[in-house]
């Protein structure tokens, strides 16, 4: 059910996603507790489609939920953490928390490269979001070097005829 509506959410259809969030929500704290890893997961999904259609005030406390849940089973330098630490960047970037926002996303960055390496895809996630987080605050010297970087990391991973591609290079 969290899957189907992530699949909604990757289509723009948030009405349609919402509710299974809720639902999966309900029958995985039913069946393995509130404190469960996938509880946390299905939280910062949510989350992120709270964020994705402006309702921030619902997002913030499903991040804090998910993010505590999570670091009382993983610690700190985890790549779940380093997943709400992005939607916390997102969420304090679409209010305009420019400071803020660099701060979670450039620690879930530092996670990611402790964790996997600088090279992987979710690095470059999280370092297009930096970008981004640049770019719509006109600082274009931070940007075009960032983008660079993330096209050459989507490259390697997807190869040089995917969307991702075709969406840094817009940026760029």
């Amino acid at each position: 059910i969290n899957n189907l509506a992530l699949l909604y959410t990757h289509q723009g259809a948030y009405q349609k996603a919402t509710p299974l969030f809720d639902k999966a929500l309900k029958i995985l704290g039913n069946k393995f507790g509130e404190q469960h890893p996938s509880v946390a997961l299905c939280l910062n999904n949510k989350a992120g489609v709270m964020i994705d259609i402006g309702k921030l005030e619902e997002a913030e406390p499903l991040i804090k939920r998910s993010l505590k849940i999570r670091e009382a089973i993983f610690g700190t330098d985890h790549p779940d953490i380093a997943q709400c630490y992005n939607n916390l960047a997102n969420m304090h970037g679409s209010t305009g928390e420019f400071e803020k926002a660099e701060i979670f996303i450039k620690n879930a960055i530092e996670i990611g490269e402790n964790v996997f390496g600088s090279d992987h895809h979710m690095v470059g996630v999280f370092l297009n979001n930096l970008a981004m987080l640049n770019l719509i605050q006109g600082n274009f010297d931070n940007a075009a070097p960032l983008f660079k970087r993330v096209k050459t990391i989507f490259k390697a991973t997807f190869g040089e005829n995917h969307l991702s591609i075709a969406i840094c290079l817009n940026n760029l």
